[in-house]
């Protein structure tokens, strides 16, 4: 201590001996972080003529910094070795002190003497240092179901004051005081004082929780008002669990026939998922350390329960029944059948399926009880007979297998008509009969082919010079048929009664313009016959009139006649 503050010490010590008055004045707080450079001021009164002014704190023992003699102007700067030049006096008596360390965080008493009064004004000064990153180390990449296991430790270094260290659990703040979480934090500090913090988090997990995410977050004071925080990397933590159950997998589920392609997949509700299973159809083996079985193209024989199990366990295992489902449809005669016309058939159909099964006989839309027996073949009985069979557990599949009969026999002419066209006539012969006949005319002309299943129709137009006899004639290999019809001449009319001629059928748009124009003129005679009517009655009206006005005439001559002829009469005279 320099002469200086020897002198200070002293006079503080002389005048607490007389009795001098030390006023000691309510203090101020300087904040700083480590490294800064402050002010701290010091409020004199200059009109109470203060003589000394100055700055002590308390290093062990109170330790003079700085003072200066208000008489004199004189400053002095205290050597005191952990503020050796650091500190500063100015002449305005505030105290500069740079490159602030957390030592520094201190109380710093600026006094003042007036005469015999020494007023102390405190100044509190607390440094702060910002902390360093914080680091998640020690994580661990899965947690074992049921065990409370160290997730990870979070450090951070260089904090001053002390920082708090808290942990989120998928975004969610973890409390302390939940029974599946243990929190250990410790404290401790480096060789600058500042804090080092590390705080390590166990769990409890649960297997429905399957993955997890932790982080840590350091809280700090950049001053005494103001918080701040810092938050780590995430680590991600896979929840490792026991399998508990095997899931066996059928796909299709239903509706399996024969040919379909079966994948059958067993699964458990652990985790690392399980990925080797054994499977076996009805207790034999198949297949070992798959998640998959695949049947291609299955059949009948492939139906029956199928078991699958975990290959480090076999007591945890699953079982399907499956059923693959079959028709074996027959119909009979099958194949193309040629009978001869007048012979007899029966068609009968036969399933055996894996289910419950509903057959069909059907020739177009037409259904058949089965056995369906026809004593006497006709050509309409040709066609395509199809069996159809549906199963009940197989909906919206059908199994099919048809018979095509051909009813074969000579030909017979089952119409043979004519028909007047503007200028011609046509002669119309239908002719039914398999193999299919030929047909000829004994006249020539223009000559129409329409064929349909067992019908063979040709059309004949020709214009006859002369009544005539015209002959259709159709033959096959089995024999023929021949029809004569009668023809009139182009400048004959036939005969309307004639049923073989076929009649004109006027289409309805004739229909209804014929009935138009009969409407037209129905209505044109009533209008004239009401035109009449009036013109009638106005003839009738004119004239009426005028002899009106001539009878009246007439009667007055008479009447006068009469009187003229009464006076003529002599008695006893009769007037006729």
């Amino acid at each position: 201590m320099g002469s200086f503050g020897a002198r200070i010490l002293c006079c503080q010590s002389l005048i607490l001996m007389l009795g001098t008055v030390i006023q000691a004045l309510e203090g101020v707080t300087v904040t700083a972080h480590v490294g800064d450079t402050i002010t701290l001021d010091c409020p004199v009164r200059l009109h109470a003529n203060p003589t000394v002014v100055g700055w002590n704190t308390e290093i062990g023992k109170l330790e003079t910094l700085a003072g200066i003699n208000v008489l004199t102007g004189i400053t002095t700067n205290v050597n005191v070795t952990e503020y050796e030049g650091r500190i500063v006096m100015s002449k305005n008596y505030s105290l500069t002190i740079s490159d602030i360390s957390i030592k520094d965080e201190r109380k710093f008493n600026c006094f003042v003497l007036y005469g015999i009064v020494l007023e102390e004004n405190p100044v509190t000064v607390r440094v702060f240092k910002i902390p360093s990153a914080v680091h998640l180390t020690q994580t661990m990449s899965f947690l074992n179901e049921g065990k409370m296991q160290q997730v990870g430790t979070c450090t951070v270094n260089g904090s001053f004051p002390q920082a708090n260290i808290t942990w989120q659990m998928n975004n969610e703040n973890i409390k302390i005081d939940d029974p599946a979480v243990a929190i250990d934090q410790q404290n401790a500090n480096d060789q600058n004082g500042y804090f080092i913090t590390d705080s390590t988090l166990k769990y409890l997990s649960k297997r429905d929780e399957q993955e997890i995410s932790f982080k840590c977050i350091v809280h700090y004071f950049e001053s005494p008002t103001k918080k701040a925080k810092k938050v780590s990397k995430t680590a991600h933590v896979k929840i490792h669990y026991n399998t508990s159950k095997i899931m066996l997998k059928v796909s299709p589920e239903k509706a399996i026939r024969e040919g379909d392609k079966v994948t059958l997949s067993c699964s458990g509700d652990g985790y690392p998922v399980p990925e080797l299973f054994t499977f076996k159809k009805n207790g034999e083996l198949q297949t070992s350390g798959k998640t998959e079985l695949i049947l291609n193209s299955v059949n009948r024989n492939d139906t029956g329960e199928y078991e699958c199990s975990m290959n480090s366990d076999p007591s945890l295992k699953d079982a399907k029944n499956i059923t693959v489902h079959y028709v074996d449809l027959t119909i009979s005669p099958s194949g193309l059948i040629k009978k001869k016309l007048g012979e007899n058939i029966t068609v009968n159909c036969k399933a055996d399926a894996s289910g419950t099964v509903s057959i069909v006989l059907k020739k177009k839309d037409i259904e058949f009880l089965f056995p369906y027996t026809v004593d006497s073949l006709e050509f309409k009985n040709s066609g395509i007979y199809t069996c159809q069979a549906k199963i009940g557990e197989l909906p919206g599949v059908k199994i099919k297998q048809t018979m095509e009969l051909q009813v074969e026999g000579e030909p017979h002419i089952i119409r043979l008509t004519k028909k007047v066209l503007d200028d011609s006539k046509q002669i119309t012969c239908a002719v039914e009969g398999f193999p299919r006949p030929s047909i000829k005319w004994n006249v020539n002309g223009t000559i129409q082919v329409d064929k349909a299943k067992n019908i063979t129709v040709h059309k004949l137009t020709f214009k006859p010079l002369e009544n005539m006899t015209v002959s259709c004639t159709a033959q096959n290999s089995y024999g023929q048929d021949e029809k004569d019809l009668n023809v009139t001449s182009m400048k004959y009319k036939e005969d309307d009664n004639d049923k073989n001629l076929e009649k004109e059928i006027p289409d309805n748009k004739d229909k209804a313009e014929k009935s138009n124009k009969q409407a037209m003129v129905i209505v044109g005679v009533i209008v004239g016959l009401v035109i009449a009517a009036v013109i009638t009655g106005v003839a009738y009206w004119f004239c009426k009139k005028r002899a009106s006005k001539t009878n009246e005439s007439g009667t007055a001559e008479e009447i006068k006649k009469i009187h003229t002829d009464d006076n003529n009469h002599t008695p006893g005279a009769v007037a006729i």
